[in-house]
Parts: C-alpha cells; sequence; structure tokens
C-alpha cells in the first residue's frame, strides 16, 4: 500500500539503531517520562515507523497540553499512519495548523507551533474525507509557504490535480456500477484485501490479517501498525449464493506475510507474494497429494531482483505473465511488466509495458481478464481522485496498449482502491478499499455492473457430484476438443477438488467435445458433445454431472434417475355409515395405506405430504349440529390421528394438511332412510399422497399416480353402508402440471445462470422449478397438456442439451 509521509523534513538524529519499546518500556515511558523524553521518543519512533507506540506518546503529549500546535501534529500524523481512519486525525491537525513555524525546531520539548508540513497532511486528511476544495486550499498555503526543495512539494502539486480529477469523476457513475462490503463473514476489524476471485465467482481467495482461529499468531505482531502477518484464506459460495466462513491456507506461516496474487484456471497453481527478504518477491506452490505444497520461490528468469516484486497475474492461456516492480530503468516508482512463453517453452525477457500504461509514479495489482485484451491495474498518477485508482485498458489486435480509462466512482474513491479482479464474464468485480461505514480497517468490496462485459467469448461452467459425496480423485480431468474450428483446438482441464466445478474459456459459434479421463489421461471413461452460442455477447454453456469416484465413471442422466427411488401417489377413502366417524388405523385399508407410506420413508422417501378431505352427505343428523360439523369433525379427527401415529414412531418429514370439508350429495327426501346407498358415497374421509415422478421421454412415459373413483352406484351389496379402498393407476391429466426440465444442479448460481441463457434464447417461460432431493431443478416451460410438453422437449433437446426431460407434478 502507500508509503507512509514523513513527519518532518529534516534529521538531526540517526535513528538506525533505534528498536521497537517493549510493553513494559512503553508504559513506563508513558506514565513517567519527561516532557522531553516523551518528545524525544515520538521523534525516534516516528522515524523507525513504530507509529502504533508512537501513537500512545503523542496521546500522552496531549494530555499534557492540547492546545499545543506541535503535540497535535504529532497526534494527528501518528493517527494517520497507525490507523486507517484518517477521519480521526483531522481535528488534532486542524489545531496544529493554527500556529505554523516555518524553522520548527524538531528537537525541543518548548517547540508549541507546527512544522509547515501540517498543511500538507491536513490537504491529505481532507482529500481522502473527499473535502477537496479544503484540501486543495490546504495544498495551495503548503506550496505558498514551504521552500522549493522541499520534497513534498511535487506530491502537493500532484494531489491537486487528482483533487480536481475527483471533482469531475464524482459527478457520475458512468459505467452503472452497484457497490457493497461483501459483509462480516470475510472482512473483520482487521485488514483483508487482495482479493482474487475464481472465473465462476465460487471461491474467493484474500489476504487477512486477522488472528488466527488457534491463536498461533498472537505474539506476532508487526511494530508500526501492530497488526498480525498476513495470511492467505479461502472461502466458497454455499448452493445459494452466500460465502462460507474462510479457511486458512495450508501453506500460510504465522510468522511471515503471504499474499494472494493470481491462481490458475483450475486453481492448483498458486502465486503469492511473500515478504521475506524486505524486499518481498513472488513465490508459487502446486497443489499435490490432497494438499499445496510448501511455497517455492519464483525462479522463471527476469521476474523476481534484488527489488520489490509484489503482485503477477497470468493470462488464462498461459501464454502470458504480467508482474510489478520497481527495479530501475522503468517509468518512476513501481511500473508493470510482462514475459511472455515461447514457442520452445522458455520465456522472453521482461518487456515495460510503455508510457500508455506506466506513469512516474505507481502501478500495482494488475489482473488480465479471460479475453485476453482487457487489462485492470491500479495507479497513483494524476489521472487518479487519490491515492490507487482501478483503470482499464484495452488491448488492440496489434498488441498495443490503448490510454488507460479511470472507472471512476463509485469503484474509485479518494483512497486507495487497488486489487481489482473480476469472473469471467466481466459483471462482477471484488477489490479492496477503505471506506467509511466499513468493519474498521481495508476490506474487501463487491462491485457489479452492466457495460464492462467480454465480448466474442464463450464458456463452458460446471459441476461435478459424486455418489456419496466422495472426493474427486485429483489425476481425473477432462479434454476439451473442438470439432469444426479451422484450427486444431484442445485443452486439458481439471475439476476444482474444493467444490468440484469446472470452467474453461471457449469460442462462439463451435462444436466440442468434452473427454473425460484419469491416469494421465491414458484412461478414458466419458464423452459429451455440446455447441457454443453464436453471439457477440459472453456465453456460457452449464452442466452437471454425477459420478461414481470407486468406479471411475460418469453416471448418464437415464442411469442417475433410475438410481433415484421413485414412490407411488396413493390415497386413501373410507366410507362412513350414518352418524359414523370413526377409523382405525391398525385395520383394513389404513393400515395398508399407512403402511406403505412406512415402506417410502424406509426407501428414502424425505419429506411425505398428506391431504386430508372429508364429506357428509345432505342427510339429517342428530348426533352433530350439522353436516358441516360433522365433516369438519371427520376432519379433524383424521389429521389428528395421522400426526399422532407419526410421532409415536418418531417420524417427523410427514406434514399432514386439511384441504377440503364439504357437504355433498343429492337433497335428502324424507322416507328414505332405509335407501341409504344413495347417499353413502357422500359420507368420507380420504387421504392423498401425492408423488412425483420423472418422465423418461416421449416413448415411454409412464405415470404412477392416484384416481379417486367415482364411486356413486358401485358399492357392493356386501359393503352396504360402508367400506374401504385404496386405488392406483391412471387418472386425468388436467390434474397434473408437465415440466420440461433442462438443468439439475447443486449451485444456484449455476441454475440461474441457466435459466438467463434459455431467457437469451426466447425461452421466456425458462425459471427455477424448485428443489427435489436437495437439487435445483431449472424448466424451460411447464404445460397442463403432455403432448405440448413433449413438443417443448423436442425443441429443448435440439437447442439446449440433448437430455432434456420431463418431469410432472400434481396441481
Amino acid at each position: 500500500m502507500k508509503k507512509v509521509y514523513l513527519l518532518f523534513t529534516a534529521l538531526f538524529f540517526s535513528a538506525a539503531t533505534f528498536s521497537q519499546l517493549s510493553k513494559e518500556e512503553l508504559n513506563d515511558l508513558v506514565e513517567n517520562g519527561s516532557r522531553a523524553k516523551l518528545v524525544e521518543n515520538h521523534s525516534l519512533l516516528t522515524f523507525s515507523g513504530f507509529h502504533h507506540q508512537a501513537n500512545k506518546v503523542a496521546d500522552r503529549l496531549i494530555e499534557l497540553d492540547s492546545e499545543n500546535a506541535n503535540f497535535n501534529y504529532r497526534k494527528g500524523f501518528s493517527l494517520m499512519n497507525s490507523s486507517k481512519d484518517f477521519r480521526k486525525s483531522i481535528p488534532y491537525l486542524e489545531k496544529a495548523v493554527q500556529k505554523i513555524n516555518k524553522n520548527y525546531d524538531i528537537a525541543s520539548s518548548r517547540e508549541t507551533a507546527a512544522p509547515v508540513e501540517a498543511h500538507f497532511n491536513l490537504g491529505v486528511a481532507y482529500h481522502l474525507a473527499v473535502r477537496l476544495d479544503e484540501a486543495i486550499e490546504q495544498y495551495e498555503i503548503f506550496l505558498e509557504i514551504t521552500k522549493k526543495k522541499n520534497e513534498f512539494r511535487g506530491e502537493a502539486k500532484l494531489r491537486i490535480q487528482q483533487c480536481l480529477v475527483a471533482k469531475e469523476l464524482l459527478k457520475e457513475n458512468k459505467f452503472n456500477f452497484e457497490i457493497e462490503n461483501i459483509g462480516k463473514t470475510i472482512n473483520t476489524a482487521a485488514p483483508e484485501y487482495a482479493p482474487i476471485v475464481s472465473l465462476d465467482g465460487a471461491a474467493l481467495y484474500f489476504a487477512s490479517r486477522r488472528l488466527r482461529a488457534d491463536s498461533s499468531n498472537l505474539d506476532i505482531l508487526e511494530p508500526g501498525t501492530a497488526l498480525y502477518p498476513e495470511d492467505v484464506y479461502v472461502s466458497y459460495l454455499d448452493f445459494d449464493g452466500e460465502f462460507l466462513p474462510p479457511s486458512i491456507m495450508e501453506f500460510s506461516k504465522a510468522d511471515r506475510n503471504e499474499a494472494p496474487t493470481a491462481v490458475s484456471i483450475d486453481e492448483r497453481l498458486f502465486y503469492v507474494f511473500k515478504d521475506h527478504t524486505g524486499n518481498g518477491d513472488i513465490y508459487h506452490t502446486n497443489f499435490q497429494g490432497s494438499k499445496f505444497r510448501e511455497l517455492e520461490w519464483f525462479d522463471t528468469p527476469g521476474v523476481n531482483t534484488d527489488f520489490w516484486e509484489p503482485h503477477i497475474t497470468v493470462t488464462q492461456d498461459g501464454s502470458e505473465k504480467y508482474f510489478v516492480s520497481d527495479r530501475p530503468g522503468g517509468y518512476g516508482g513501481r511500473d508493470i511488466y510482462k514475459i511472455v512463453k515461447q514457442k520452445d517453452g522458455t520465456w522472453s525477457e521482461p518487456i515495460n509495458l510503455g508510457p500508455s500504461i506506466n506513469t512516474e509514479y505507481d502501478e500495482d495489482s494488475p489482473f488480465i481478464a479471460v479475453d485476453n485484451k482487457t487489462l485492470y491495474f491500479s495507479s497513483n498518477g494524476p489521472k487518479s481522485m487519490g491515492g490507487f485508482d482501478v483503470f482499464m485498458a484495452k488491448r488492440s489486435n496489434t498488441g498495443e496498449w490503448g490510454e488507460p480509462i479511470n472507472l471512476g466512482a463509485p469503484l474509485n474513491s479518494t483512497g486507495d482502491d487497488i486489487y481489482y479482479t473480476t469472473t469471467a464474464d466481466g459483471f462482477t468485480g471484488y477489490f479492496s478499499s477503505f471506506r467509511p461505514g466499513g468493519f474498521g480497517n481495508i476490506d474487501i468490496y463487491r462491485i457489479k455492473n452492466t457495460s464492462l462485459g467480454i465480448k466474442n467469448l464463450a464458456a463452458i461452467k460446471g459441476e461435478i457430484e459424486t455418489i456419496d459425496d466422495l472426493d474427486i480423485p485429483e489425476d481425473v480431468a477432462f479434454t476439451i476438443r473442438c470439432l469444426d474450428c479451422d484450427e486444431h483446438f484442445e485443452i486439458r482441464i481439471f475439476p476444482r477438488l474444493s467444490d468440484k466445478t469446472y470452467y474453461a474459456n471457449l469460442m462462439p459459434c463451435h462444436k466440442y467435445e468434452m473427454i473425460f479421463h484419469h491416469n494421465d489421461g491414458k484412461d478414458e471413461f466419458y464423452r459429451d458433445e455440446f455447441q457454443t452460442e453464436c453471439t457477440e455477447e459472453y456465453s456460457e454453456v452449464l452442466r452437471r454431472k454425477l459420478m461414481d469416484t470407486e468406479k471411475v465413471l460418469i453416471i448418464t442422466p437415464k442411469e442417475e434417475k433410475e438410481m433415484e427411488p421413485s414412490f407411488v401417489s396413493l390415497k386413501f377413502k373410507h366410507l362412513f355409515a350414518y352418524n359414523s366417524n370413526k377409523v382405525d388405523p391398525e385395520h383394513g385399508a389404513l393400515k395398508e395405506f399407512l403402511s406403505e407410506v412406512l415402506a417410502q420413508i424406509e426407501r428414502g422417501r424425505e419429506n411425505v405430504e398428506l391431504t386430508v378431505s372429508s364429506s357428509a352427505s345432505k342427510v339429517p343428523t342428530r348426533s352433530f349440529k350439522s353436516n358441516e360439523s360433522l365433516a369438519q369433525s371427520r376432519a379433524d379427527k383424521m389429521e389428528k390421528l395421522l400426526n399422532d401415529y407419526f410421532a409415536n414412531r418418531g417420524i417427523t418429514n410427514v406434514k399432514i394438511k386439511i384441504e377440503d370439508v364439504k357437504v355433498d350429495g343429492p337433497e335428502f327426501v324424507r322416507g328414505e332412510r332405509d335407501n341409504l346407498d344413495k347417499y353413502a358415497p357422500f359420507q368420507f374421509v380420504s387421504i392423498f399422497s401425492n408423488a412425483l415422478n420423472i418422465v423418461e421421454s416421449k416413448e415411454d412415459t409412464k405415470v404412477i399416480r392416484s384416481k379417486d373413483t367415482e364411486l356413486k352406484g358401485q358399492i357392493s351389496p356386501e359393503a352396504k353402508r360402508t367400506g374401504e379402498i385404496i386405488e392406483r393407476g391412471n387418472v386425468l391429466e388436467s390434474e397434473f402440471r408437465y415440466h420440461v426440465i433442462t438443468g439439475v444442479f447443486n449451485r444456484s448460481d449455476f441454475a440461474n445462470g441457466l435459466v438467463e441463457s434459455m431467457r437469451a434464447k426466447g425461452y421466456a417461460n425458462a425459471k427455477i422449478l424448485g428443489k427435489k432431493n436437495n437439487k435445483i431443478y431449472v424448466t424451460a416451460a411447464s404445460f397442463n397438456d403432455l403432448n405440448e410438453a413433449r413438443e417443448m422437449l423436442q425443441k429443448a433437446q435440439n437447442e439446449i442439451i440433448n437430455t432434456a426431460w420431463i418431469f410432472d407434478s400434481k396441481e
């Protein structure tokens, strides 16, 4: 991040051998130190970079003389360098500038004025607080009263220019950005920064200076800030699209600084900045043997030097690597360089990206988008709003970088906005910034837009589910081969082991073959074909595969459906005698009905819904207040009976609901009490258990469900006035809804992506149907008529996915 500003312009003593005070020494100094001793030690601590301790000494100086301009300047400066919350420094610096001494005496404890740099630092604080006119005023005062040789004159002039840029860029949100802090699951009161989002958006890697869960870094604090060393963390999206609590990556060590810089598509090759020597270099690690190996120094010639190399990023095809260095020979400060892979596998000499990208100031955190033509980076030069801003540059077909564009507010602020990375489509990005309203320090923010999407690029994005949730073998991969390209195109992809997802960039409007294999590609076990869309907009092909890891094979959709238990619908109906209101779960048809429900639960049915209906005839009753009361009593008693039945067996996944209570049948005619069979069909209670069935195809459609047979006139003489029936069989199609299923996913973002893709193709009724067996079902459309569903099925199999199928549900 940005280097701190010096407290004064000259030293009268050397602080080279001064070390941080122990906790006891600091407490003794604050409690018992003389005014002269406090001033001396504050200066020593400041010049040595121990700003956290200097701030505590400054607190004591303010206690001794709260109106002293010198002490207020020291306090304001210490706050600016020990805390990210610049607002805290403003009241102290405002007091400091009330009394300025151009011949400020740093050594004297009797000095009551502040140095001229107080105006500069107050300008910085105002600048960060977006009080731009006041910031410009302070910078101009500083330039007016300071000597021409003052080293901060150039910085003040730069910052005036940045304030003018900020005033313009804050007027509009030209890229339609929507920004949000990603919340307390990721961000803490400690700094979180350097986010790297996976191309599918499902994984987020970042640096954090929090206390570890095991407290192994409790006593390891950075002297100047009292912060813990940097560690690398990772968080994954859950199935509902929310980030899970992050976990520390195993190569992070408690006593050293590591920060992520880049990761490969399959996330098995990781690049890390590690500050081991004081200058900082790039390291890397590979995933092997179920874990990442120890970090190794990145030995590609030309990247790491004796100077500072804080960042590297790699194009998705691995042909170019962009890195940052402050080595001599650049344009000033940190510059962005690249190395290019040669035909023989070696790498070119470092190439400076030139004056269109680099300035005399600092450029940092490059990120190259999946099109290999869009470069995001941060710069603190004259086109920034203040500190680092995120810029975007486009590369022409001839390889030249165009003029960088400041992405403006609200992405950029007047502070440091840095480490911008995006998902594959370019519409979602993550970056680091300190902003009021955050969690106390640098936080990670997410930003969405509608105008920075990647063009002329397709991708395949998918997930692999394994039987019994077993891990994917490390050697399982797949090769994607273009079947109709003019030039040979073939890439090998490893699925991400952490969440079993995969991603690959492809070309639009081509046919591809996906070949799954293991044992270093020697053993093939599945093939699939798909077509990318013919559009200039970024598009995705979304897939889900079910894998048997023990046998190392992909289970086809047909085989998977056969593996899922199928549960028929059940219907129970009890016919009552006149005024009767009793049923017995231990005898007859009700016993058989409930036994079948229990059998389905034992076979793995997760949720059962039993719908109770009841009826009374219009025959007068003396035992009940009314026929309506009789009908309701029958439904209530059945509901209670069922609840008690399952509760006594410890079964909690059966839901009982009353759906229909009525009085029905012909009007009662006096003198027909001996002809009650006429009214018997309308004296009943019934229970319906719905079931969902997968329809394989239009050729072999088989529907198993319940039929409510018309009972009137079908009561046998033996049944007389009462009877019980369990029925199975076909029923009117109008009672069912038919859904053309085009995808089944574990992840909500995959399901939403398929819905958006289908709607873009003209499937206006595409939607997420819901969940079944904890999987999210996506439908192209739904119909009441099976033949209409079959027509849509054929269309979907031709245009979306050849394994589309029909799913039916009871209305």
